[in-house]
């Protein structure tokens, strides 16, 4: 089974799927905290927020790299199963959204960052 490409750049697509999946773990996360019984599936969630968190500013890198091997011609061949219009509108939005609610919860919400910002 192949993934969907929804960008002829790969390290686009693997951006795309990585910032939907470390939105999608990062809600879990939070939203698992408060069950103390299911401590090892709030484990999980977490670790694989650690783990996307981590790979996506390398995902990030990596598309400049693309570009770059795109444009001497080292990377020669291009994502040919692209998606319909209106998949790939969805996907963006999706991802949009989900950049969205991770930047507000690494600005507003993260406790570290909390309390760094409280002046006494």
């Amino acid at each position: 089974m192949k993934i969907p490409c929804f960008h002829k750049f790969y390290s686009v697509n693997i951006f795309l799927y990585l910032i939907i999946i470390y939105a999608l773990s990062l809600a879990c996360t939070l939203s698992s905290y408060i069950c103390i019984n299911y401590f090892y599936i709030w484990i999980l969630y977490a670790l694989l927020f650690l783990i996307t968190m981590e790979l996506t500013p390398i995902s990030f890198v990596l598309i400049f790299i693309e570009l770059i091997l795109r444009k001497f011609k080292y990377i020669k061949s291009e994502c040919t199963n692209i998606v319909d219009e209106k998949i790939k509108k969805t996907i963006y939005g999706v991802a949009v959204t989900a950049l969205i609610y991770i930047l507000w919860y690494w600005i507003y919400y993260n406790p570290i960052l909390e309390k760094q910002m409280q002046f006494d």
